[in-house]
């Protein structure tokens, strides 16, 4: 069966057009565009599969391809956890100074408090006054995290 074309011989035999080239560069490889002889070419040599199945260089292509996007999905895996446990590690830092912050705030009132003589009812409503100042200031400190 003559072929008119390099690309159609090549698509016969399963293979890309430049392992084709590769081929026709090789000493006793047949000079025509004659499908069936390049054939038996391929299967006296064993160069690949002449019955459209991938040849060596093919398999071999497909598996370096498989084993680098493995290496690819594995280092961005890395890279997400390793920004996942940055951004835990920021989180805990933050709740830490907020909460010794929180723990200041809350000494510094009471000084005040007592310094000012406060009844009782006064410092409930202080009190409160302060938790709803930490609530909204919580809420900004939320809105900013999204």
């Amino acid at each position: 069966m003559k072929a008119t074309t390099w690309n159609s011989i090549a698509k016969t035999l399963g293979v890309s057009r430049t392992t084709l080239s590769r081929w026709r560069r090789q000493p006793g490889a047949p000079a025509s565009k004659d499908a069936e002889e390049w054939k038996q070419y391929v299967e006296q040599r064993d160069l690949g599969h002449a019955d459209n199945k991938p040849s060596h260089s093919r398999e071999y292509y497909l598996t370096q391809k498989a084993r680098y996007e493995a290496r690819r999905l594995k280092r961005v895996e890395d890279e997400a956890a390793k920004r996942i446990i940055e951004t835990a590690e920021a989180v805990a830092a933050i709740k830490r100074i907020a909460f010794a912050q929180k723990s200041a705030y809350w000494r510094a009132i009471r000084l005040i408090q007592n310094r000012l003589g406060l009844s009782i009812e006064d410092r409930s409503m202080t009190d409160e006054i302060v938790r709803q100042c930490e609530r909204e200031s919580a809420q900004e400190v939320e809105s900013w995290m999204k």
